[in-house]
């Protein structure tokens, strides 16, 4: 979609409209309704050829892709290659938003406990556990707990 572009005439309106169409469709259709046909050579249409959905890329996958583009444009510019760097003026989708799961009280206190059997590990986890500094998850296979 830009790889024909010439490094110098890419700019921030273009990388923009570039992650708006990425967020779109991950196929780049034209969003009228179209087939999806199961091979490029020909064929007779059957239950594998179906209808277009529009797919978009995540945003991690849009904001990966604008700090590639923005290191090589870094290293273009050090290079003297470009006099600027486009992606700094271009916004790349926001991060998501955090989304902390701590364990709850009783689960926490079950791993503490389970982590006691070797003492290392258990004055480790106890003290992630009580300053905070190291997150630690529950996580349930088959009716245990572990860490």
């Amino acid at each position: 979609m830009i790889g024909h572009l010439k490094v110098s005439a890419l700019d921030a309106e273009i990388l923009d409209s570039f992650y708006a169409e990425l967020r779109r469709c991950r196929d780049h259709c034209t969003g009228r309704p179209t087939l999806q046909h199961r091979t490029r050579a020909r064929h007779q249409c059957d239950e594998r050829c179906r209808k277009h959905v529009c797919q978009p890329l995540g945003g991690t996958t849009v904001r990966h892709m604008h700090f590639i583009l923005s290191g090589a444009y870094k290293r273009a510019v050090r290079w003297k290659w470009v006099t600027t760097n486009p992606c700094s003026q271009a916004e790349p989708p926001a991060a998501p938003a955090p989304n902390p799961q701590p364990p709850s009280p009783a689960d926490a206190a079950r791993i503490v406990t389970a982590a006691w059997r070797d003492p290392d590990w258990g004055a480790l986890v106890w003290v992630g556990m009580t300053s905070g500094a190291v997150a630690v998850s529950c996580v349930r296979c088959a009716g245990r707990t572990s860490t």
